[in-house]
């Protein structure tokens, strides 16, 4: 899927590259309903594109930030900052809504994703992850008696360039986390090895003594 999903945003992109600004509007409006495009990071860095946020058209460019970042809440808390949303682009924002919640938790609530996704029938929550599923955005099983989604795998979702040195920090502060942890254990093991030498030496000391006291015990019998 994702594969696919490059593949059209990639003839977006180069489509952008020599359109019009009216025509990027119209772009932008296609390509956040296109039932295969879930990344949208290649159209994003097309200058065209750039050049829209700082124009009269800003609210096309909020748009595809909206489908590349954010969530369903987001959109409904801020509603006039972006066009009006057609059923096609609300169905699509819920389930990149479920693409960002399930890369966080591995089970995720009927509860939970209603009030998420701003829905209230069961039986359209289910429809929608089946079709997300079938999708390839995201793998899982749903649990109708526990009312959980078990989520598998999961597609990456687009990335700020901002936020690109807070994951940075993160993976250093986890890879100095896991240096002390290793740093503690390789201790625990060095102590270790030392109390077995330790007892070792013990033992020995025991069964030496022992037979220290048996040969003394001996020679007393045979005076």
């Amino acid at each position: 899927m994702t594969t696919l999903s490059n593949k059209y945003i990639l003839e977006f992109a180069e489509s952008a590259k020599n359109s019009h600004t009216n025509h990027l509007e119209s772009l932008i409006n296609h390509a956040t309903q296109h039932t295969n495009i879930f990344q949208f990071t290649e159209l994003l860095q097309v200058q065209n594109i750039k050049d829209l946020q700082n124009g009269p058209h800003k609210k096309s460019y909020d748009l595809l930030c909206l489908f590349a970042y954010s969530t369903y809440q987001d959109w409904i808390k801020n509603k006039d900052k972006y066009p009006n949303l057609n059923d096609q682009q609300i169905k699509k924002l819920r389930m990149l809504t479920i693409v960002d919640l399930a890369q966080n938790e591995k089970v995720l609530g009927f509860e939970l994703l209603k009030y998420e996704l701003g829905m209230n029938n069961q039986d359209e929550l289910e429809d929608l992850i089946i079709e997300s599923i079938y999708t390839g955005i995201i793998t899982g099983k749903i649990n109708q008696s526990d009312r959980v989604l078990r989520v598998g795998n999961v597609i990456s979702r687009d990335v700020k360039v901002t936020d690109i040195q807070n994951i940075k920090n993160r993976l250093v502060r986890i890879l100095q986390e896991n240096n002390k942890v290793q740093d503690k254990l390789q201790q625990k093991i060095v102590q270790l090895d030392s109390e077995k030498a330790q007892d070792l030496e013990s033992k020995k000391f025991i069964q030496e003594s022992r037979q220290v006291v048996q040969s003394l015990q001996q020679n007393q019998k045979k005076k």
